[in-house]
């Protein structure tokens, strides 16, 4: 039998951002949430992976977002897993407003249980069976965007250094924290382009429809690191960026791609826009 889990989650006040809705961040708090529970549903508490010889592994995210939510939204997440090869599965989580069942966000999270040491090994299969359930093979996967990032050379940088509050229970970088960085990355390469205070004052609306993440290595307290940004496919009003986080001593931990579509309905906003793209197309920073 198929098993889907339900979980409500609400939007706080605090969550909202200068968009007047609620931060893309906190969708991905709202899957974690989700995630964490439906382990619990299945008896199955976060505590005993924590305790055990083998560590539970989120390697990729992939999320398209479709409608903004705006605080005290209450949102019901549908989470079922839709493949499963042994130790490691996909889990589709779908976002839906309750006032009118609208769909907001849908994601797949890739995740793996990999052993600790030679004690874990005989408990990666149990901990996968019992998180994994039975798989739905109807539904498939977002469609992955494949781009060779490692070697590329990126025109922009800008660098970060985490805080201890950023880090979870296996202390390092909470996976729903990367994609706050890899946004404001992506914002202060906008600036380059167009004065942050136009972008505010003339209410032009940056609005992220995917964000694909992959998570290589952990990222830990008070660890500086980089991330770089180059864009993929520039296309006014639509821009695909690339970004790579790497620490300090050049170690890769986590890359991303966004797709990004900037707009404003006046006719003084779309010549700004326009002048933007096309400095984007031809001016290499760096």
């Amino acid at each position: 039998m198929i098993t889907s889990y339900f979980t409500n989650q609400i939007a706080r006040h605090s969550e909202q951002d200068f968009t007047q809705s609620i931060n893309k961040t906190t969708c991905f708090r709202f899957l974690e949430e989700a995630r964490v529970q439906m382990m619990r549903d299945r008896n199955f508490d976060i505590n005993e992976v924590h305790l055990s010889h083998v560590l539970m592994v989120l390697y990729k995210c992939n999320i398209r977002f479709f409608k903004p939510i705006k605080f005290f939204d209450e949102i019901k997440i549908e989470s079922s897993t839709i493949q499963v090869k042994k130790v490691r599965g996909i889990l589709k989580q779908i976002g839906r407003r309750m006032s009118d069942n609208v769909e907001c966000f849908e994601a797949d999270a890739y995740w793996a249980y990999v052993p600790k040491n030679n004690l874990g090994k005989e408990k990666t299969v149990e901990f996968a069976t019992r998180f994994a359930g039975d798989a739905d093979g109807f539904l498939e996967p977002i469609p992955l965007e494949i781009y060779p990032l490692e070697n590329t050379v990126f025109p922009f940088e800008c660098s970060f250094e985490t805080r201890p509050y950023e880090m979870d229970g296996f202390n390092h970088l909470n996976n729903c924290i990367y994609y706050s960085y890899f946004e404001t990355a992506a914002y202060q390469y906008l600036k380059v382009f167009i004065p942050w205070d136009e972008i505010f004052s003339k209410r032009i609306i940056v609005d992220v429809n995917l964000a694909q993440i992959d998570f290589i290595q952990p990222v830990f307290s008070f660890e500086k690191f980089s991330i770089g940004v180059i864009p993929l496919e520039i296309n006014n009003p639509d821009l695909k960026l690339g970004l790579m986080l790497k620490s300090d001593s050049g170690e890769l931990k986590s890359k991303c791609i966004l797709h990004i579509k900037l707009k404003n309905n006046s006719t003084e906003t779309k010549s700004l826009l326009i002048e933007a793209f096309e400095k984007m197309g031809h001016i290499k920073l760096g």
